[in-house]
């Protein structure tokens, strides 16, 4: 069984996990084995933001891939495996059944359950001009 939160890159034995991965690093160029010793998570959720910027978003397609055949399956023709055990494990992280996105592509399903970084917030006026003025306290003191 494959949690998602904790198990690692680099532990994974199925397949067609394996083939995932693949075409996820083809489709969002990011090379997994940089990310071998982080869990499966933090590599799905970089997928989606590629630059680590939490404001940029970027959606999993694969309009630039020749063949990506698990990306393009739908959610209810995977066969039961492990590939079907991650699924409906992202389903539970996203509260939904894994039935509700039957009809959905992979990758539109990976879109929409995988969990959105929150955005920094931007300083008040106030904020900011005590951080101007933090950051002219510790100039000075040099």
């Amino acid at each position: 069984m494959i949690e998602i939160r904790f198990t690692r890159l680099d532990q994974l034995s199925s397949g067609d996990v394996h083939a995932l991965i693949s075409e996820l690093e083809q489709a969002c160029g990011i090379r997994a084995a940089d990310f071998a010793s982080l869990p499966l998570m933090n590599f799905l959720t970089l997928c989606l933001y590629p630059s680590g910027d939490t404001s940029k978003r970027v959606s999993i397609s694969t309009a630039c891939l020749v063949m990506a055949p698990l990306l393009d399956t739908t959610i209810g023709k995977l066969p039961n495996g492990d590939l079907r055990t991650l699924c409906s494990e992202l389903s539970i992280a996203s509260d939904r059944a894994l039935e509700f996105y039957s009809g959905s592509k992979l990758a539109a399903f990976l879109n929409k359950t995988l969990p959105k970084l929150a955005k920094p917030k931007k300083l008040t006026a106030g904020q900011s001009r005590r951080e101007r003025i933090a950051l002219l306290r510790r100039a000075n003191r040099r």
